[in-house]
């Protein structure tokens, strides 16, 4: 109800009290109003990758980042955990998981790319970025 700065926010406050880890938030509380799907699909990829740093990362730190610039909207997701090595390869095409899949499908449903970026004990970045409409 009160756009996704406010959705990511209740969800990093969720996080931080389930999990021992300090979650950080940066964004545009400026940012325009996005159509709700599109707000919709940036939560829900960001829920997932924030899940995945819980799961799998061994993380104590999460930064998100929010911002527009150029007509483009960019979700940024990163962690300072054992990271992986996705062999030179992207990791969405490298025998994916269902939750990777899904945030890239999540991305092309509102014409966004899904990158994501990691090195072994150098954490993970998880980015998507779309056309504001």
């Amino acid at each position: 109800d009160f756009g996704l700065p406010a959705a990511l926010r209740w969800w990093a406050g969720e996080l931080a009290r389930r999990a021992p880890l300090q979650v950080h938030l940066a964004g545009e509380d400026a940012l325009p109003r996005l159509p709700g799907e599109m707000e919709a699909q940036l939560f829900r990829i960001a829920q997932e990758a924030m899940m995945n740093i819980v799961k799998h990362a061994s993380a104590t730190r999460i930064d998100i980042a929010l911002s527009s610039a150029q007509g483009r909207v960019r979700l940024r997701i990163e962690d300072n955990g054992r990271g992986f090595d996705p062999g030179g390869h992207d990791p969405l095409l490298r025998r994916p998981s269902w939750g990777l899949v899904h945030m890239r499908e999540r991305a092309l449903a509102i014409d966004g790319e899904l990158r994501i970026e990691s090195r072994p004990d150098a954490g993970t970045r998880v980015e998507v970025e779309a056309p504001l409409p």
